[in-house]
């Protein structure tokens, strides 16, 4: 197992172990996402699925500050390394991917749309851009309860062209919100790349207008985005307000594992992959004196035995039935439970 050496850097921007942490839950986002990508293509995974490997230290790094009990987060749809860092477990998001009546979504919801209430991740609407202003939602009441807490909203960059972002960054600028948005920019919006999207590259240009901070980096570069990610939820948590960060970064699969992707160049592809979020981040670690390839190597050994585990447990496990599926749309018979009433000073 990878151990931190007493002689680490006192440059590190954090301790050893937590450094270790990073990795592990990236490493696991990576190899899990593989995982059911191959669970896809072998047939054993319906519908389609939106995998986020390039791009997973856009969400572990974020959640990573921002994972307190209470805190909250408003994903969008290829966002597995945000619910891997926030804890939900890896055969939960087995069973929910693989559709299995034992999920919390009961096996009736896409495969992309997973979720955990008890850990405030809330699952993915289709609808793109629902997310934002109930994120915003939740930071208000964060602020009206006097709670320290913090609600990351994820977007991509296509999905910040729809207005509802406006709505939320406005409302969130006025207000001084606790809340972090996350634009996470591949460059494509499905198959539309982003200068037929937005008229400017640099999306956080945005955020002058609503009086919040704008901050846009290397979404692949682990180190670089922990500190601006470690300032942006002290922030929110101090009550002085919004975030607007850029990520940029790139997914190496299609919009989905439905779609070839053939209106990628494959130099575009080779030159984002030679800046694998993962490989660069190992390397930084050994190179630090944080980690050994072969303590490295050890725990990928481990986390491949946990996601085989986690899939094995999920895939045997019974799909819904086509029967009683009204109720989970509807509400059964009877008075409607009685309304919390909370008094605010």
């Amino acid at each position: 197992m990878a151990t931190a050496v007493s002689t680490a850097p006192a440059a590190l921007p954090l301790p050893p172990a937590d450094l270790l942490v990073l990795h592990r839950h990236l490493k696991l986002c990576r190899l899990f996402d593989e995982k059911l990508v191959q669970l896809f293509f072998s047939g054993q995974l319906y519908g389609t699925y939106f995998p986020a490997l390039g791009q997973e230290a856009c969400d572990i790094v974020p959640v990573f500050f921002a994972n307190a009990e209470d805190d909250s987060y408003w994903p969008s749809h290829r966002d597995l390394g945000a619910a891997i860092m926030r804890g939900i477990p890896l055969v939960d998001l087995a069973r929910t991917i693989l559709a299995r009546a034992t999920s919390q979504g009961r096996g009736m919801a896409n495969p992309t749309w997973w979720g955990d209430t008890g850990r405030n991740y809330l699952a993915f609407s289709p609808a793109i851009g629902n997310q934002y202003c109930v994120g915003v939602g939740a930071a208000l009441a964060y602020k009206m309860r006097k709670e320290p807490n913090v609600a990351l909203v994820f977007l991509g960059e296509g999905g910040s062209s729809k207005g509802q972002l406006y709505e939320a960054l406005n409302f969130a600028g006025l207000h001084r919100l606790p809340v972090i948005f996350v634009i996470q920019n591949n460059w494509w919006a499905e198959s539309v790349p982003i200068h037929l999207q937005c008229a400017v590259e640099d999306l956080t240009l945005r955020a002058i207008g609503f009086n919040m901070p704008g901050v846009r980096l290397n979404g692949n570069d682990v180190p670089s985005l922990i500190g601006p990610c470690r300032e942006a939820v002290a922030r929110a948590r101090a009550g002085e307000g919004p975030t607007l960060f850029q990520f940029d970064t790139y997914r190496w699969h299609g919009h989905s594992t439905a779609d070839p992707a053939n209106y990628r160049d494959e130099d575009e592809l080779a030159y984002w992959k030679a800046q694998d979020p993962v490989a660069t981040f190992e390397a930084w670690l050994v190179n630090s004196g944080v980690a050994t390839r072969q303590g490295l190597a050890e725990i990928t050994a481990g986390l491949e035995r946990e996601i085989q585990a986690a899939v094995d447990t999920a895939l045997p496990e019974p799909e819904p039935e086509a029967t009683g599926y009204l109720g989970a749309v509807y509400c059964p018979d009877g008075p409607p439970p009685a309304r919390i009433q909370r008094k605010y000073t």
